[in-house]
């Protein structure tokens, strides 16, 4: 420790070197400081006696820090300072940036073990892209993928080539459709009761569509009706089936509801066909031909092509006349062999075979009639001598047989 702590001011007097005695050499020789360990610190300390004391070492890797005033120095591994000003910037290796001064507005960017790098300042409305180099702002920025969390704002509508819509808003309930790169397009709003149609252009509402074929798997209800203006109207599915109301599991198509025809003689079906017939075709204006598959046991008390059972509801006005089956007039072709109103032919397979079953009542004739036997003689009595005899069942299965004469 030579030559650290002096007297400041030394004895001009020549020592006269009396061994055992304190002259001008030993007054003004360097002091000797004792206690201490090697690499401790010697401080100001007024609570001590002598006025000074000693800081102990520390680790590698603290610093000395000021206490305050009128405190102890200590040694700090993570000293808080109110300002630190260096001669160069602290290098990033040693957890500083390398430079001091950036670009304003620019973004940081990493440099390895260089001093940080900066972007230019972007312009407005761009964003920060990375193509495998050094990142930089664009307004076009060329992207993979984008994924959102939340709303993208754009100064401009996203084009469709891009993967936006191209325009900014569209028409309320509004359907959307293509323009092949160009913006998409909205429909008007549908109106009520209407269905989305093309015909080769832009797809538009309609509440009178006209279709090639129409294909449903399920229900198919027509508020106000059901055209078929051309080709043909099929219904694949066995039913049931109703028009007018709710289907009844018991009838494969039920015509229900009520209608009122406000005319003379109004019908519930209608059938007014024009049929052109080839050389020597039958031909029927109705067809019924049912195929009845008999149950494996029990009885059917009555199979039938066609039942006509209609219920007549009472009110202010009458009916002069009331019909199951009603046969008008009908007029044939010049050339007709036989014309008949009802023509019904004889069934067969049964024990007994009636072409006409009258089940109960008088019948009435309101045809033709003679009061005399015509040709078999003048008398109004029947004659032993009849053309023939009609066989008839009369209340029951007893078989009878009626005369019959020439006219």
């Amino acid at each position: 420790m030579a030559g650290i702590i002096k007297h400041q001011t030394l004895s001009a007097t020549a020592d006269l070197g009396v061994a055992g005695q304190i002259g001008p050499d030993e007054w003004g020789a360097e002091h000797a400081v004792s206690g201490g360990a090697l690499g401790s610190i010697l401080y100001r300390d007024t609570a001590q006696s002598d006025g000074a004391n000693w800081l102990a070492d520390v680790a590698v890797g603290q610093v000395l820090v000021s206490g305050g005033v009128g405190a102890v120095p200590a040694y700090s591994a993570s000293p808080s300072l109110t300002a630190l000003t260096l001669s160069t910037p602290l290098g990033v290796a040693s957890g500083g940036t390398g430079v001091a001064t950036f670009a304003t507005g620019g973004v940081l960017y990493g440099n390895v073990a260089g001093a940080i790098l900066v972007t230019a300042i972007g312009a407005a409305n761009s964003v920060l892209t990375h193509n495998g180099t050094i990142p930089s702002f664009s307004v076009s920025p060329t992207l993979t993928s984008l994924t959102l969390t939340g709303a993208l704002t754009l100064g401009t509508d996203l084009t469709v080539p891009n993967g936006g819509t191209g325009v900014s808003t569209f028409t309320t309930d509004g359907v959307l459709y293509g323009a092949a790169a160009g913006a998409i397009l909205a429909t008007a709003q549908g109106a009520s009761n209407t269905v989305l149609t093309a015909n080769a252009g832009a797809p538009a509402f309609s509440a009178t569509p006209t279709l090639t074929t129409l294909t449903t798997t399920g229900l198919v209800t027509a508020g106000t009706g059901l055209t078929v203006s051309a080709g043909a109207l099929t219904v694949s599915g066995v039913g049931p089936h109703a028009i007018g109301g709710a289907v009844d599991t018991l009838y494969e198509l039920y015509l229900r509801g009520t209608h009122d025809p406000s005319a003379t003689a109004g019908a519930a079906l209608a059938i007014g066909s024009t049929l052109t017939l080839a050389t020597g075709e039958d031909a029927y204006g109705i067809l019924v031909a049912p195929t009845f598959t008999e149950f494996s046991s029990g009885v059917h008390a009555l199979l039938a092509g066609v039942r006509v059972a209609p219920t007549i509801t009472a009110g202010a006005g009458t009916a002069t006349v009331v019909a199951g089956i009603s046969v008008a007039a009908i007029t044939a072709q010049t050339g007709t062999d036989d014309a008949a109103g009802l023509h019904v032919a004889v069934p067969t397979g049964g024990t007994r075979n009636y072409p006409l079953w009258i089940t109960g009542g008088v019948p009435r004739h309101d045809g033709t009639t003679q009061g005399t036997i015509g040709a078999n003689g003048a008398a109004s009595a029947l004659t032993a001598l009849p053309v023939g005899y009609i066989q008839i069942y009369i209340g029951g299965t007893t078989k009878y047989i009626i005369p019959y004469y020439n006219v």
